[in-house]
Order: C-alpha cells, then structure tokens, then sequence
C-alpha cells in the first residue's frame, strides 16, 4: 500500500511541475474574463452619468464624460492587454448598454424636461447626444484594437 501523501501513479504528462490546462478550465476563464471586462466596462461608464443630476449645461456634460470615458478607456486598455482578445471584445460589449443609456439620458434632456409648469432644455442638441456615444465607442475600438497589437507584439504570445 502507498503512503497518503504521494501521487498515484497516472500516464498523464506534466511538465515543469504544472498541469496542462485542459478545455473547460480555458473555456470558464475565457467566459469570465469576458463577462468581468463587460461589467467593467458598464459600470466604469454608466455611473458617472447616472450620478449627475439630469445634464442641461456643457460643464456638466463635459465632467461626465472626461470622467467616464477616460476611465473606460483605461480600463479597456487593461483588459485588452491583460486579457488579449476576449478582453478586447468584452471590452466592446460593455461599451453598448452605457452609451444606450447615455444616449437616453442625454436626449431626453437636450427634447426637454418637465419641471413645474415648463420645459427645461439642455444647452446642447440631441445631435450631442448621438454623437458622444458613437465617439466613444469608435475611439474605443481603435484605442484597444492597437492595445492589443502592441501587447501582442510586446508579449510575442497568442490567445
């Protein structure tokens, strides 16, 4: 009888001490670092529009979206690199529902909004509302897409 603490013996190969990993374990890490990079990118974006009042002025506008989309930038960057390609497009993913919701949110300021007995109109058009999103998607695509060629490139790996 061999002693508990010793492995079995098994026909399986392990090299450098480290178990190959095998499909399912490649498949939930991809599926997770997906839905992490979505999330993410959803919350990085949406809260900082969700948490100002109703945007009627530029300054406001402009703050929202500095913050936003300069930290969705950077988190994209990080799960592009981190993650590779499944980052890069769990990145994307996370983009669409936040500029939804900006979109929204932005139109229904710049078309009016009751208070009282008046409407109060944002300082921007709904063509603003339009555009910001669609910009920052775009922007974000081409940013990440040469993130990950860089990593790429830098890390001589492939996913």
């Amino acid at each position: 009888m061999e002693p508990a603490s010793e492995r079995p013996a098994t026909d399986e190969v392990i090299e450098n001490g480290r178990k190959e990993s095998d499909l399912d374990s490649r498949m939930f890490a991809g599926c997770f670092l997906f839905s992490a990079a979505c999330v993410m990118q959803f919350l990085v974006v949406w809260i900082p529009f969700l948490l100002s009042d109703p945007i009627f002025e530029w300054q406001g506008l402009r703050t929202a979206a500095l913050v936003a989309f300069g930290l969705g930038l950077l988190v994209g960057c990080a799960f592009t690199v981190g993650g590779g390609f499944v980052g890069y497009l769990g990145s994307i993913a996370g983009t669409m529902p936040a500029c939804v919701y900006i979109v929204l949110r932005l139109r229904e300021a710049a078309l009016g909004i009751p208070q009282g007995t008046e409407m109060v109109f944002a300082e921007y058009t709904e063509a603003v509302a339009w555009f910001l999103p669609a910009a920052y998607v775009l922007v974000g695509v081409g940013l990440w897409g040469a993130a990950y060629g860089v990593a790429q490139r830098l890390f001589n790996r492939r996913r």
